[in-house]
């Protein structure tokens, strides 16, 4: 038999859309085991009349459910998702389960049969679907559960009238809204505890690290509005006393979120760009209003933040991917700095078939003083033979002659971040030992690391006009010294072989140090 292993999460998700005429039913905590510590209650009627329900692809989910289990999207009532640690299992893992109910009895065991092994376990017969990894029990005719593990679905299946902390918690949980999730935190005061133990929130948003230890539940409901979304969170103290400690974490919570981000949006800014000033000023204006529209409110011993329709969900989207946007295009500018890395390895590479040896740093003249830089004689293997042939190569970089094609700076030395036409980031690097070092241009056998592991190029900090030879020189007691300050967290070098790399300014310096010297054998 053909299955769809995504079929499950389908059926519990686009079954909401279902266009039957269902009724939102009293909450039961029927097939709830005392081992659960949180739930998604659904209110199918609700879900089925909401703007975005005739988008979802009815026809195509019942066609599934109807071939590969024998039961239609439109024949589910209700559903409900358990989630549970079973103490029998490995290392307590979290369990899930899903209590699905019939409109109409049907014996399902015929076809589940089809689907995968049985086993029987007090009395009950249980099926594995080995595509979904899930097993499946039906206790009665109208009835289905599924569970994660087998002991789980058993556990399910022995829980009947089941009184306990959180069992009440969901009798009494309110259907208003679409959708609602019930989390018992105090279920979950130990396993959080030790989770914060060894992953504490960092600084400065340590005060978050007590929110378990003040609250009881939390409750989570909402109802989606077509493009829009109507939520509410809310937290359930131990007293109001406790509740008032939550409204004063969550609303820190939410200053230093904006602040974080804000920050964040700011080192990405191009203050000489109007458009990325004003894409900042729109994203600082949407983020105070949120901070505005998200403050927690307390009644009692409840601490309660809502989002409601009313926010411009287009705004806030569009607020929430301006970093987003700003992350793609540092992306193709880093993308772009590498290819220009690559090329400017290889022109230096034909350098070296034709004329036996990689070029020297700089042109000199006979006394040995520096006049031209390296980006000037490897010209000809980018195809600027034209612009090579211009220079007077007895005379320095910034002589009345030479300092006029210094605004005929190639492409391919500009710096994809940088809007200067005359100056590049693109350097060599120099220093005892390394690639450049010497008067002369290194041979392809003096790269006794091999190629590919010697770095001839990087993508350094500051700009020098590209004609000038001066270029990046090693600091041997912090190497990274001028490296890493264009892109977040690394630097790109150009490799002797021809090719770029990404390094991360938090690399090992000894071995930095290694790819910078050419000769130590390391």
């Amino acid at each position: 038999m053909q299955t769809n292993c995504h079929f499950l999460i389908a059926s519990l998700l686009l079954c909401l859309f279902s266009n039957s005429n269902i009724t939102s039913q009293e909450q039961s905590t029927d097939y709830v085991p005392k081992e659960a510590f949180g739930a998604i209650l659904l209110d199918l009627e609700s879900l089925g009349k909401t703007p975005g329900a005739e988008y979802f692809p009815h026809e195509i989910v019942d066609a599934m459910g109807k071939r590969d289990y024998g039961i239609q999207i439109s024949e589910i009532a209700s559903a409900k998702m358990i989630f549970g640690i079973n103490d029998a299992a490995p290392q307590n893992s979290p369990e899930m389960g899903a209590t699905i109910e019939l409109k109409k009895p049907r014996n399902l065991a015929e076809r589940f049969e089809e689907i995968g092994p049985s086993t029987v376990v007090d009395g009950e017969k249980i099926f594995f679907d080995t595509n979904l990894q899930m097993h499946f029990l039906q206790p009665s005719p109208k009835t289905l559960l599924l569970a994660s593990s087998e002991p789980f679905v058993v556990l399910m299946a022995a829980s009947k009238n089941v009184r306990n902390p959180f069992t009440r918690l969901l009798a009494k949980t309110g259907t208003e809204r679409s959708i609602t999730a019930i989390l018992s935190v105090e279920k979950l005061k130990g396993l959080l505890g030790n989770l914060l133990t060894s992953f504490p929130a960092p600084p400065p948003f340590g005060a978050a690290n007590r929110l378990p230890e003040l609250t009881q539940s939390i409750e989570i409901s909402t109802d989606l509005m077509g493009s829009g979304l109507d939520m509410s969170i809310q937290f359930v103290g131990y007293g109001e006393k406790g509740a008032g400690q939550i409204q004063k974490i969550l609303k820190q919570m939410l200053a230093l979120g904006k602040a974080a981000a804000l920050t964040a949006m700011a080192a990405q800014t191009d203050s000489d760009d109007l458009v990325s000033q004003a894409q900042y000023a729109y994203a600082a204006r949407i983020a105070d209003k949120l901070e505005k529209d998200l403050a927690p409110e307390r009644k009692d011993n409840t601490v309660t933040i809502r989002f409601e329709s009313e926010v411009a969900t287009v705004g806030v989207m569009t607020a929430l991917l301006l970093p987003a946007v700003q992350a793609a295009r540092e992306a193709a500018r880093r993308t772009q700095s590498a290819n220009n890395l690559r090329q400017i390895g290889l022109s230096l590479f034909h350098h070296l078939d034709t004329q036996g040896r990689f070029p020297p740093q700089a042109i000199t003249d006979r006394k040995g003083k520096k006049l031209l830089s390296w980006r000037v004689q490897v010209l000809p293997y980018l195809g600027y033979q034209e612009l090579y042939d211009s220079f007077h190569f007895d005379e320095p970089w910034d002589s009345e002659h030479n300092i006029k094609l210094l605004e005929q700076m190639p492409p391919i030395y500009r710096n994809p971040n940088s809007a200067e036409e005359t100056t590049t980031n693109f350097l060599a690097v120099t220093g005892k030992g390394t690639a450049f070092d010497g008067k002369t241009g290194r041979k392809i056998n003096e790269f006794r690391d091999g190629t590919s592991k010697g770095i001839l190029t990087v993508e350094a900090d500051k700009y020098v006009p590209w004609t000038q030879p001066v270029d990046f020189e090693v600091d041997w007691e912090n190497p990274v010294s001028g490296l890493g300050n264009i892109r977040p967290g690394i630097f790109q070098a150009g490799m002797a072989d021809g090719s770029s790399i990404a390094i991360a300014i938090s690399v090992d310096p000894e071995l930095l140090k290694s790819m910078f010297r050419i000769q130590d054998g390391k």
